[in-house]
């Protein structure tokens, strides 16, 4: 109980060290995911060592459990759903080696580990996530980016979006598409969070935006304090579109628009 209770822990650490960056960065794989993926690693190479011939058994449940946490992860517009309920699976894949190999008293530890590896990241996650925005809002710039286009391009402005969210120092606070002025127009909204000001970088997007094909126009404006302006047209449930708001009141310089090529 000892020695597994050690490598177990340690291996959890270790698996919270690397998360805490990554939350920090709010990148889809946080906290709790990579203290899960460790601690289930460290759980099918522990529960292997408990019987003889078990690490070929433990290999075919961890090639089986693959393709189930593959199923539950999802892709929904920027964002990437099911990566720590993948993580719980592979957990619990692991749990039940050990209780299947008569570790009884092990599985039980397990699971405390595992639950308690939720109750307490999930809150911890949260308040990183909010201090990160906190402290990106106070010190950094706020845009609104509109785009125009045909309504069979919106997942192309997603895509490119999502590369300049990788790729740049830019956090994507809120994205919103409502029904364009015309039959089959959409207009796409994106509020994001720069950690200083950088006019150039929303430029550089604007101009990338531009040059797709049925791309009508794109429009990106710097967020003051009380409100963000707001596009005509209702959103795609039919609802009233309610504006987002800025923390700080920042000066409000000249917007710039792009139509498409």
């Amino acid at each position: 109980m000892g020695p597994f209770l050690v490598r177990l822990l340690s291996a959890l650490l270790c698996g919270l060290v690397i998360g805490l960056e990554r939350q920090y960065r709010q990148r889809a794989a946080g906290l709790r995911t990579s203290a899960l993926v460790a601690t289930g690693s460290a759980l099918f190479v522990l529960a292997s060592t408990q019987l003889p011939g078990g690490n070929r058994l433990a290999a075919q449940v961890v090639s089986g459990v693959g393709f189930l946490c593959a199923g539950v992860i999802l892709r929904d517009g920027l964002a990437v759903r099911g990566l720590n309920t993948a993580g719980t699976l592979w957990c619990v894949a692991a749990t039940g080696v050990l209780a299947a190999t008569g570790q009884f008293a092990l599985a039980a530890l397990s699971t405390l580990l595992i639950v308690g590896t939720h109750l307490t990241l999930r809150p911890v996650g949260q308040m990183i996530d909010r201090w990160t925005r906190h402290s990106t809002e106070k010190r950094g710039a706020c845009y609104l980016l509109q785009v125009l286009a045909a309504e069979r391009m919106a997942h192309q402005v997603r895509a490119i979006l999502w590369h300049t969210v990788q790729s740049e120092p830019v956090l994507l606070q809120a994205f919103q598409s409502q029904d364009g002025p015309g039959p089959d127009l959409v207009t796409l909204q994106a509020r994001l969070y720069l950690a200083a000001k950088n006019d150039r970088l929303l430029e550089r997007l604007s101009l990338r935006l531009s040059l797709e094909p049925e791309i009508i126009g794109v429009k990106w404006t710097p967020v003051s304090g009380e409100s963000q302006p707001e596009p005509e047209g209702r959103t795609a449930e039919g609802g009233e579109q309610r504006s987002d708001r800025c923390e700080k009141a920042r000066p409000r310089p000249t917007a710039t628009s792009h139509p498409s090529s």
